[in-house]
């Protein structure tokens, strides 16, 4: 967890995210964007099913283990 902690960067959210319908998912879609993120890792089916969010990938844990090592 302290890598974890060591690798993390604080961003403001301003950015307001209508992609999906559950709010929790279009704040981490905001998140993301905002952030600049090459990827969202997550096992939320709904972020999964959009695969895709403007440039951001959108992978389960072992895809992207997969296909980044």
């Amino acid at each position: 967890m302290a890598t974890v902690v060591r690798l993390c960067s604080l961003i403001e959210v301003k950015s307001v995210v209508r992609a999906v319908k559950d709010p929790a998912d279009n704040q981490v879609l905001a998140c993301a964007k905002d952030a600049s993120a090459d990827f969202i890792i997550s096992g939320d089916r709904h972020l999964l099913n959009l695969e895709q969010y403007e440039n951001i990938i959108i992978l389960t844990p072992s895809s992207f283990l997969e296909t980044h090592r």
